[in-house]
């Protein structure tokens, strides 16, 4: 071969190996978007780690960067996919950052409780998801999704996680504020004994008096 056409099967060898990884980028978190289990198996199953953050795309625009499979999967309601998910070892608490201007963090039980989903949250619960999950804004807090969406049994799921009001934390006090401003009875029962729990108890730890019940 003449040192032209090494050079050119060269560069086609070099242009396979880059295009080839960057055309089949996204397709753990294709699958994961679209509910296909089976599209789920076949990506981890050619190398993909199951918590791997999406990087975008060429074949895949509508994947955002910076999410994983089972956040896609819960924010639309792919049950089987995130139960599958979670199977296989999936971190429910894995923070992902949404793509925007400001980008915010966020996990896939907050995904669940923005959409009311119910099933999607008892099955990250179950599986370990913090209900007092690590977020960086006040709004991506799964309980402050529940009482803005007046998701009753959200709140219940939440709270039986052992959900944690602080006082000295506005993400999880902005929730009962909310609850608060709604005036919502049912909510306000729900949170009004933890929020006053939580002052009882930061005041008890502060002052070493206990406080009456």
């Amino acid at each position: 071969l003449s040192t032209t056409a090494v050079l050119v099967v060269a560069f086609a060898l070099l242009v396979y190996w880059w295009l080839v990884p960057l055309l089949n980028e996204g397709i753990l978190h294709d699958a994961a978007m679209r509910g296909d289990v089976d599209g789920v198996k076949k990506a981890l199953a050619s190398g993909y780690e199951i918590d791997d953050v999406s990087q975008g795309g060429l074949r895949f625009p509508d994947v955002q960067a910076g999410q994983t499979a089972l956040y896609l999967a819960s924010s639309r309601g792919h049950h089987d996919v995130a139960r599958f998910l979670l199977e296989e070892g999936a971190d429910p608490n894995f923070v992902v950052w949404t793509a925007s201007e400001n980008p915010q963090a966020t996990t896939a039980l907050f995904a669940a409780a923005k959409r009311s989903d119910t099933l999607m949250m008892r099955t990250l619960l179950a599986h370990g998801a913090a209900a007092n999950a690590p977020v960086a804004q006040v709004r991506k807090d799964p309980m402050t999704a529940s009482v803005k969406n007046g998701c009753t049994y959200c709140i219940s799921l939440l709270l039986a996680a052992r959900y944690q009001f602080d006082p000295s934390d506005f993400r999880t006090m902005r929730a009962f504020s909310m609850a608060a401003m709604a005036e919502d009875p049912e909510i306000l029962r729900l949170l009004g004994p933890k929020v006053v729990s939580a002052y009882q108890n930061r005041l008890a730890s502060q002052t070493g008096i206990p406080m009456a019940t």
